[in-house]
């Protein structure tokens, strides 16, 4: 994705109406609002948590929780043809304020990883079949981007529009097509990613999250190898922003110990996502990435004490019940 293209993203994201405060705050800010999601030891999301099973600390000080509330999104089933020529874009706008179930979602295409035999003639259902299940299982609530690592042209800004999203991801128009030939595709993909990440980073959804259709990831070592470098800045920023980033592998066959040693894998799990590679059952795998983004916790507390300008603010919450896992952005930064 081209730095115009994240630059267009933010905008449409800023001049929406939208519920939650986004990660970066003003010198005024006396509120923070998180969106915290815990699963238990299968990756399933918990439900039933109160207030009182939160604790949250910043810089290490214990926060007293003023607002507290649960959210679960209803898994749509919207019939999606990716051979269908995409139904017209939609006639009405509203500038009411988002649901609290709003979401906001980039759906990145790596069109330089994955193997051109997956874009064969032969080869295409798998992948259009994941990026039907995609669209069909998103509601209409949710804000959602499509790019392609080297097709920036076939991008779709945000938009709960069902039609321009068909579009972006019709087999016809985009899966078909060669990726851009690169002399850095590992930099181009790192590079899309974060540029994706800042763009989220000043959504105000309540909840935000990149979905990669790829078959490869990055890993932070070795430590001196600039490649490493890049993909720990991108897993920074991922978790400062509280970003993640879920992947699904398109290939419904992979070469024996591809699924132990998947950088996409590795990836997932350092920005507290989720990944599935040699996944045959795909309705099964973006159900599974559905449901972790659409059951979270909204939990509200005013700084105590004051945090300071210009300074990143650590932010940790975690849960009194024992076996849990809790995915929450690392913090905030007020800016001057």
């Amino acid at each position: 994705m081209k730095p115009v293209l994240a630059a267009s993203l933010v905008g449409l994201l800023t001049v929406a109406a939208f519920a939650q405060q986004p990660p970066v705050f003003r010198t005024n800010t006396q509120y923070v609002a998180l969106d915290v999601v815990v699963t238990d030891g299968d990756d399933r999301p918990v439900g039933g948590l109160t207030k009182d099973d939160f604790v949250i600390t910043e810089n290490g000080r214990p926060q007293r929780i003023l607002e507290f509330s649960e959210v679960e999104v209803p898994v749509e089933t919207r019939a999606v043809d990716l051979d269908a020529p995409a139904p017209p874009p939609s006639d009405v706008a509203s500038n009411t304020r988002s649901a609290a179930s709003s979401r906001a979602i980039a759906i990145v295409i790596d069109d330089q990883g994955i193997d051109p035999a997956v874009l064969s003639a032969d080869s295409l259902v798998p992948l259009k079949r994941t990026l039907t299940e995609l669209l069909r299982q998103l509601t209409p609530n949710d804000q959602v981007a499509v790019t392609y690592v080297s097709r920036s042209d076939l991008s779709r800004d945000f938009t709960n529009d069902l039609g321009p999203l068909v579009d972006a991801m019709n087999g016809r128009r985009a899966v078909g097509l060669p990726a851009i030939s690169s002399i850095e595709p590992q930099r181009d993909f790192t590079t899309t990613l974060w540029n994706v990440v800042r763009t989220l980073a000043d959504a105000r959804q309540t909840r935000r999250a990149i979905f990669l259709v790829s078959p490869r990831g990055c890993v932070p070592d070795p430590p001196s190898s600039f490649g490493a470098f890049e993909c720990r800045d991108l897993i920074e920023e991922s978790l400062k922003a509280g970003v993640p980033i879920y992947g699904i592998d398109p290939r419904l066959f992979v070469p024996p110990g591809a699924e132990l040693n998947s950088t996409l894998k590795s990836l997932a799990a350092a920005t507290h996502g989720l990944a599935f590679v040699g996944q045959s059952d795909t309705p099964a795998a973006v159900g599974t990435l559905l449901a972790q983004n659409g059951h979270y916790y909204l939990i509200g507390y005013s700084p105590d004490p004051t945090p300071a300008e210009g300074k990143f603010q650590n932010v940790e919450v975690s849960v009194r019940r024992p076996g849990l896992h809790v995915q929450n952005r690392r913090g905030y930064e007020i800016k001057k």
